[in-house]
């Protein structure tokens, strides 16, 4: 086969061959449970479980004029109706779109960069890795958090409900990105965060 026609790896594959990567599992940790074949349902539960091809047609359909009106107005969100809600299509916009695939690709390029340092200076922390892995998926958990207690408090006032659960605040503090963990430093190795709208470049340190 031309070099030209051969399939490129991605660098994850280029990595695995490059270390002759293996997969082990703990037996003794390991659960595990029977789930049903598909070809075990009948046509009607999987009619009245699964959204079907049409189905998903019709939402995209519906959702289109609240998009554009969520571009029209500058990703701002219109007035919610009984009728007009943009909550959980922040993301269908070209912003939101952009924003999250570029802290997916942030994300992603920190981990590789580090697993290349671990593999290059033979150390072995995957919790680090899982540190500045949360370092920019903790951003997106803080806008979920955020999202939420904003429902919450809606779905409060809406129905008048203004008690609360026995030794539960009565607020809660909105989380800001200031709270989120920063990973332990280690030399040798740089990550990037965004914290408060700005990047910042972290000096990381290995563990002895």
């Amino acid at each position: 086969m031309k070099p030209c026609l051969r399939p490129r790896r991605s660098i994850v594959q280029e990595d695995a061959v490059m270390t002759n990567a293996t997969v082990t599992f703990n037996l003794e940790k390991t659960t595990y449970q029977k789930i049903d074949h598909l070809n075990d349902f009948s046509e009607e539960y999987i009619e009245s479980v699964w959204y079907s091809y049409e189905d998903y047609a019709a939402i995209k359909q519906s959702i289109k004029p609240i998009i554009r009106e969520m571009m029209r107005s500058n990703c701002l969100i219109p007035e919610e109706s009984d009728e007009f809600t943009s909550r959980g299509l922040e993301c269908r916009t070209k912003f939101g779109s952009r924003s999250k695939a570029r802290a997916r690709e942030n994300a992603i390029q920190s981990v590789l960069e580090e697993q290349a340092i671990q593999r290059d200076e033979g150390l072995h922390d995957p919790d680090f890795i899982a540190e500045i892995y949360m370092e920019f998926t903790g951003i997106s958990a803080i806008e979920a958090l955020n999202r939420g207690l904003k429902d919450q408090k809606f779905v409060l006032d809406e129905f008048g409900k203004q008690e609360r659960i026995e030794g539960e605040p009565r607020t809660k503090q909105l989380a800001s990105p200031k709270t989120l963990p920063i990973a332990k430093k280690r030399r040798g190795s740089k990550t990037q965060t965004v914290l408060e709208g700005r990047v910042q470049s972290l000096e990381v340190v290995p563990a002895l």
